[in-house]
């Protein structure tokens, strides 16, 4: 089977001459379909006791075969794109089948799953997803549909539990087929959403189907699917749009970007794609583009500046999330205390405030982040015995309107924990008009907060699965201090010993019992405000996650004792 005979060579020096004569080709044979009773006539047997030999099977594959089969990288083949039909990529799979290489698992298949990981990434970092993010390529489009779906139930199946009814996923009329076909194999239904004047999904007609749906119906809509290139006409649906409806109601967004994804690295057609990254679609809208674009924003009268308020548990990150915002941007960080505002002399505060607010907009573009907003913007009606404090909020309304002077380029970023004690006039239009929920991190994200702070730490046999199994809802805070809290013990104990003390599982799972979560408290706290605060929709976001992560009389995750 192995030997490398005379008669090996010549065969391949046959097939290597086929293929090289093939990719010369310019423009390549359109080719076509023919009749079963023709082919079987024109074959003859093929599988017989003797086999028909190497050459023999090569001729019948270029004479017969290969033109009875359409030639996908022909100019007038538009019907779908099943493989990357150019020289470089020929070549690449030619050499890759020569190596006998499987890529299923890091033991056999290093070298593969290292090249596959570096071309996820590449495209990850176009997209704009977080260094958390993985993946895998698969055959095709309709693969990736039906694996997407069943990641998408199987995670709401662990965050909510199962509906009363069926499952249902929502997608458009558009779409390719193949999301019916994988909602028909998942025994789940199709909630098709009907389209709007540019055939696209819009979130309102999302938004619109959503609220037709029955209660129960509506407990068992797990994700979207929304299409980056129809099959027939190439239409991109409004995937931003369709993000923040998929964001208030919890719900997992996939994008099937099988026919013209990869159009998402033509700078021309970018913009056609924004919100793909969902995660960070508003900080880029609001305060990345057009400070990157500035021509662009000044033809569209959007303002480069604004307000974001990010909201939710302590320690989930939204004071990282705000520098790195402004590292993005490449701009000034201003980080504002309390002590740099709040003066005991009445008018001094409201002077600090100002001269804060003049400093930016000389250094302009920069980003001002106020931490814990509600202690500078608490709501006037608690502070009816505090008029100095509500002297402060008057002047903070005044500097973000801009009246008196212009705040372009100004970007004021905004931390709460306690969003319900912010005053709602801080919510207008022109001041915190954009808010952003930024929740406990996920598997990926916290195996990366647990890696990072493990690293250049002498470690042991760390099985990091079971901590972060463990932590799940927990705070980014809270993992960290885990790994903080396993480092102090084998301090203590290679103080005791004379010898340096790896950081075990065994430490970690040891902290993990130690160190309470702050998240769980919180959420129980939250629960109260949602229910009777919760008229206008404000908070509609944080009760979708409270209902997928505690409802059924369970505890949120993160809550301990």
């Amino acid at each position: 089977m192995h030997k490398y005979r005379a008669s090996t060579n010549e065969l391949a020096q046959g097939v290597v001459d086929y293929a090289l004569s093939r990719i010369r080709m310019d423009p390549p044979p359109l080719d076509g379909p023919r009749t079963a009773d023709k082919l079987a006539r024109t074959t003859g047997l093929t599988i017989t006791e003797d086999g028909l030999g190497g050459a023999e099977a090569l001729r019948i594959f270029g004479d017969v075969l290969a033109p009875a089969t359409m030639s996908i990288d022909h100019p007038r083949f538009l019907s779908f794109v099943p493989a990357a039909p150019t020289e470089a990529a020929i070549l690449a799979d030619f050499i890759v089948s020569t190596s006998c290489i499987y890529g299923g698992s890091w033991l056999e298949g290093a070298g593969a799953v290292h090249a596959e990981n570096e071309a996820l990434r590449f495209l990850a970092d176009e997209i704009g997803m977080p260094d958390s993010a993985g993946g895998v390529f698969v055959s095709g489009g309709t693969a990736g549909n039906l694996s997407a779906l069943v990641a998408a139930r199987d995670a709401a199946a662990r965050d909510r539990g199962r509906p009363s009814g069926r499952w249902v996923v929502a997608t458009s009329e558009e779409a390719h087929s193949s999301v019916k076909s994988a909602a028909n194999v998942m025994d789940v239904e199709v909630l098709s959403v009907p389209t709007d004047e540019n055939r696209r999904l819009s979130g309102r007609k999302l938004a619109a189907s959503i609220d037709e749906l029955t209660p129960e119906e509506r407990e068992g809509l797990f994700a979207v699917v929304v299409t980056a290139g129809t099959t027939n006409l190439g239409i991109v649906d409004d995937i931003a749009d369709v993000a923040d409806v998929c964001e208030k109601h919890g719900l997992w967004l996939h994008v099937d970007g099988a026919y013209g994804g990869a159009a998402i690295l033509v700078p021309e057609a970018r913009h056609l794609f924004d919100g793909i990254e969902h995660v960070n679609k508003q900080l880029h809208r609001s305060f990345l583009a057009p400070m990157r674009n500035p021509e662009v924003a000044a033809a569209s009268r959007k303002s480069a500046g604004g307000g974001l308020l990010l909201r939710g548990p302590p320690g989930c990150g939204k004071t990282f999330l705000a520098r790195a915002t402004a590292g993005e941007m490449s701009v000034n960080f201003y980080n504002v205390g309390l002590a740099d505002i709040l003066d005991m002399w009445i008018g001094a505060s409201e002077r600090n405030l100002a001269s804060v607010f003049d400093a930016a907009r000389r250094n302009a573009p920069c980003v001002l982040f106020f931490d814990e907003i509600d202690a500078l913007g608490q709501k006037r009606s608690h502070l009816k015995n505090a008029a100095a404090l509500r002297g402060v909020v008057n002047q903070l309304l005044s500097e973000m309107d801009g009246v008196s002077d212009n705040n372009d380029g100004v970007f004021v970023l905004a931390a709460t924990n306690h969003p319900w004690d912010v005053d709602e006039a801080l919510l207008l239009p022109g001041r915190f008009d954009r808010r952003l929920l930024v929740l406990p991190p996920d598997c990926p994200a916290r195996r990366a907060i647990l890696e990072f702070h493990l690293r250049d730490r002498p470690t042991e046999s760390v099985d990091l699965s079971s901590i972060i199994e463990a932590t799940e809802g927990w705070s980014g805070a809270n993992v960290a201090f885990i790994v903080e809290s396993a480092v102090e013990q084998c301090l203590d104990k290679s103080h005791d010993t004379g010898d340096i003390v790896a950081v075990t599982t065994a430490h970690l799972r040891e902290a993990l019992v130690e160190v309470p979560s702050t998240v769980g408290p919180w959420l129980e706290g939250a629960r109260n405000h949602i229910m009777y605060s919760n008229r206008s929709g404000e908070y509609d976001a944080l009760a979708a996650y409270l209902k997928n992560n505690g409802g059924s009389g369970r505890r949120p995750p993160g809550f301990r004792r």
